[in-house]
């Protein structure tokens, strides 16, 4: 014998089950990566000298992007985002003693994402290009020393380049 509030429990989530299979199919932006394992410096793990993407880069840098087109685009747009490449900002630099884990940031060690990227308005293609999204001024960015994000260079780029590619009518 089923209890009201496990009847009420069973009922909303057969009423939610839908809803969450329609949100599923209708994602604004589709991130993937092409060859990460080929990546020039994508990875926060290890002491820098392997090449290729590690989990947390794609996973932290999808999902943001995800949110960056949620935030700009124009209702009825989808965008596909093929990643080619990734240049993470700073390096390691295996020279200095006790510091193997340290990624040094230098004026010459800005981040660099090589992409394609495919814009549709309601199923049609509207712009499709290779774009190269770089930040040669990261280290002036405001907020940089104090944000503990570690990827924080990357997403302040990816923010400005959504914003100047696809702000216009977008929700800001």
């Amino acid at each position: 014998m089923r209890t009201p509030l496990s009847s009420a429990l069973l009922a909303l989530l057969l009423f939610m089950a839908p809803c969450q299979s329609m949100a599923a199919t209708s994602k604004v932006v589709d991130v993937t990566y092409k060859n990460p394992d080929s990546f020039a410096d994508a990875s926060l793990n290890g002491y820098g000298y392997e090449r290729g993407a590690d989990v947390y880069v794609m996973k932290n840098l999808g999902s943001y992007m995800e949110q960056l087109g949620e935030r700009y685009l124009k209702p009825g747009q989808q965008l596909q985002i093929e990643v080619r490449n990734i240049d993470l900002a700073g390096r390691y630099e295996p020279w200095h003693p006790n510091a193997n884990e340290v990624r040094f940031m230098r004026d010459i060690t800005w981040p660099i994402i090589d992409l394609h990227y495919v814009l549709k308005q309601n199923g049609q293609v509207v712009s499709e290009s290779d774009a190269q999204v770089t930040d040669k001024f990261y280290l002036q960015r405001p907020g940089r020393v104090t944000h503990s994000d570690r990827l924080y260079a990357e997403k302040a780029m990816l923010n400005d380049w959504f914003r100047n590619q696809f702000a216009s009518g977008g929700k800001q």
